[in-house]
């Protein structure tokens, strides 16, 4: 889905360029605004610094109940997400 203008309620955030390289982990944790009452959808994409292109998305239903392993340390896991990736020099695996 492509709603560059329905920016109302998004939040874009930005980090310095990451490297890839053996064994590198990353998370990256959200509030789910599905699950909060404030968004009728949840987009995760992660971009290319070189060209500014996407490589990957994630949508509110790929991002449900992602933290729900974390239930006995944290409250409310059904109003965030958690995504856990490896980056190797091949790319990323979920």
């Amino acid at each position: 889905m492509n709603c560059l203008a329905d920016t109302q309620d998004a939040s874009y955030q930005y980090s310095y360029p990451l490297p890839l390289g053996e064994n590198i982990v990353y998370a990256v944790v959200g509030t789910l605004g599905t699950r909060t009452n404030i968004a009728t959808y949840v987009g995760l994409g992660l971009t290319t610094t070189k060209r500014m292109l996407g490589f990957d998305n994630r949508s509110d239903a790929d991002l449900e109940d992602s933290a729900s392993e974390y239930a006995q340390a944290v409250n409310n896991v059904e109003k965030i997400f958690v995504i856990i990736s490896l980056a190797t020099a091949a790319g990323w695996t979920h």
